[in-house]
């Protein structure tokens, strides 16, 4: 099949924390910003996943996370800015009706927050300590505010979800998760967070900046007040960087 004029085909062929992870995709020519090449860290990200859960299959345990289960749809969720405009446009895409209805989600979301108090916490989190992130994060689960993309506990947008939601698997029983308990919860552990390594890429990590996400249920407000300004790069450079955040974070971690 011919490629539509403007695009090159490329192979991306990486050690990922074992064997070679290889990915070909189609990416423009011309300079992209990171909002362009977010199916490839999605693929990433899953590869990283199905390996990690592999791993814990081997040893004997089972992941207990199903379709129905959305004790986590209502935890702080982190995206980063390169997801909060891509939500964003896929709000716009939605059929009016359905647009119309998540909209009206996340400003019912955004009123309950703002009466408990934790809107603004949640705006100036780039701030916070590890343990007052934390607080909040406990805060905002029991709020009981659930994400706007949940519906009949099941994520309807499973395809497009954030990185740190497919990063997210438990072996422990659901229950624990519905009461938030984490000494009792355990995680699938993964070597590195790709969602951590592209929120970095976003911004400057001089910044002054202790995290560099955004909550998602403050997504489609922010992407509205910030428009991507991002100089666009060669897609290469940007991957590049993007899996060398992600070797760097696995080797911190």
């Amino acid at each position: 099949m011919k490629r539509p004029a403007g695009l090159v085909r490329l192979q991306l062929d990486f050690p990922l924390f074992g064997p070679p992870f290889r990915h070909a995709f189609d990416a423009p020519q011309a300079p992209v910003r990171p909002r362009r090449l977010l199916p490839v860290f999605q693929a990433v990200t899953d590869e990283i996943v199905r390996r990690s859960a592999d791993a814990v299959r081997a040893e004997g345990k089972e992941i207990s996370c199903r379709a129905g289960c959305g004790a986590c749809c209502r935890q702080l969720v982190p995206i980063s800015e390169t997801e909060a405009r891509a939500l964003a446009e896929l709000v716009s895409r939605a059929s009016p009706a359905r647009r119309a209805a998540l909209r009206a989600r996340f400003a019912e979301a955004k009123k309950r927050l703002e009466e408990l108090g934790l809107w603004q916490r949640l705006s100036e989190l780039r701030g916070l300590s590890r343990e007052e992130i934390l607080r909040l994060g406990e805060d905002v689960f029991w709020a009981g505010i659930a994400c706007p993309f949940l519906e009949e506990e099941a994520c309807s947008i499973h395809p497009d979800r954030p990185l740190a939601c497919r990063e997210f698997l438990v072996t422990s029983p659901p229950d624990r998760c519905e009461a938030l308990d984490r000494s009792a919860t355990v995680d699938v552990p993964i070597p590195s967070h790709a969602s951590d390594a592209l929120a970095r890429i976003d911004a400057k990590e001089d910044d002054g900046r202790n995290w560099y996400w955004l909550p998602l249920i403050q997504g489609l407000d922010w992407a509205a007040a910030h428009p991507d300004k991002l100089a666009p790069e060669p897609a290469p450079a940007i991957l590049e960087r993007f899996l060398g955040l992600l070797v760097a974070l696995g080797e911190d971690g």
